[in-house]
């Protein structure tokens, strides 16, 4: 991880770091990075600028270990990419994750009941 000198440690920091991320877990991550002992920093100011980066990006970081476990996240990328690419859009990643909320609600038949409840009705799969 840059920012930090190259010690066994340092891996099992990074992977502490993706792991926090990968669950969606964005403050846990940054206090991990926060915590990093000073003796193990190489260059402060990159790991302030990640701290800084995913604290922008953290509406934008999902919980991809729930999405992987309900199987939605391969679907989503399919609707998305048939919509987007064989239209030749471009979207933002805004619009782009919108779209996939409404055909995941579609493919739910779960648009009429979250219009008028703002309420997804999740299930597991058994």
């Amino acid at each position: 991880m840059i920012g930090m000198k190259r010690t066994e440690k340092r891996e099992d920091i990074f992977y502490e770091i993706l792991e926090y991320l990968w669950y969606g877990l964005i403050e846990e991550a940054k206090k991990s990075i926060e915590n990093i002992p000073k003796t193990e920093v190489k260059h402060q100011k990159a790991l302030d600028i990640l701290v800084g980066y995913i604290e922008r990006q953290k509406e934008l970081i999902p919980n991809y270990g729930l999405r992987k476990r309900m199987g939605v996240e391969k679907e989503n990328d399919r609707l998305i990419a048939h919509r987007q690419k064989k239209n030749g859009m471009s979207w933002s990643k805004k619009g782009s994750n919108a779209l996939g909320v409404l055909q995941m609600l579609k493919l739910n038949n779960q648009i009429k009941s979250f219009h008028k409840t703002g309420i997804f009705d999740f299930k597991w799969v058994a």
